[in-house]
C-alpha cells in the first residue's frame, strides 16, 4: 500500500465529504474555483462531519472575494 493511502487526509469518509463540499459549492466554481477548492479542503481538515451550513460559512469567509 502506498503512502497516500495511509494518510488520514485521504480516508474514504473525508474524500466523500470533500466531494460533497465541492458539489454543494459548485455554483461558485466558475468565478471562484480556487476559493471553493481551498474552502472545501479546510472544511474537511477542521473536522466537520457533514455540509450543514457550508454555503453560509463559505460566504462569510470569502465575503470580500465574492464581492469583487
Amino acid at each position: 500500500m502506498n503512502l497516500i493511502m495511509n494518510d488520514l487526509k485521504y480516508t474514504d469518509e473525508l474524500m466523500k465529504l470533500r466531494a460533497d463540499c465541492l458539489r454543494s459549492l459548485n455554483h461558485y466554481m466558475e468565478d471562484h474555483a480556487r476559493a471553493v477548492f481551498e474552502f472545501s479542503t479546510t472544511w474537511c481538515e477542521e473536522g466537520n462531519k457533514d455540509i450543514h451550513n457550508i454555503e453560509e460559512c463559505f460566504l462569510n469567509r470569502y465575503r470580500v472575494v465574492l464581492k469583487s
